[in-house]
């Protein structure tokens, strides 16, 4: 028998980890999983470390002319990291 309520479990799990904060830890997880192939061997390389905090993106990295290019690109590198995790989560991009 069907109940009305039934809802797929992808959906489920989706509101469950926003409800409880789960969320941000995820969208992290993929950033840091898809890293090299989105953005390539040679920015992985000098990347130290990235890390989710209120809807923004935080980025450590090891060269300073790779820093200043992914600084310029700033806007871009955000269009493409919310296509690639599958929704608009990032409002912004801080390169450090």
């Amino acid at each position: 028998m069907k109940r009305h309520n039934d809802l797929p479990l992808s959906e489920i799990l989706k509101q469950w980890s926003k409800k409880d904060k789960l969320q941000p830890m995820l969208v992290q997880k993929k950033v840091q999983a898809g890293w090299e192939e989105w953005l390539g061997k040679l920015i992985a390389k000098n990347t130290d470390k990235i890390f989710v905090s209120n809807r923004k993106l935080y980025i450590h990295m090891k060269s300073g002319p790779i820093k200043y290019e992914m600084n310029l690109g700033r806007e871009q590198l955000l269009q493409l990291i919310n296509q690639k995790i599958g929704e608009n989560y990032f409002e912004e991009i801080l390169i450090r």
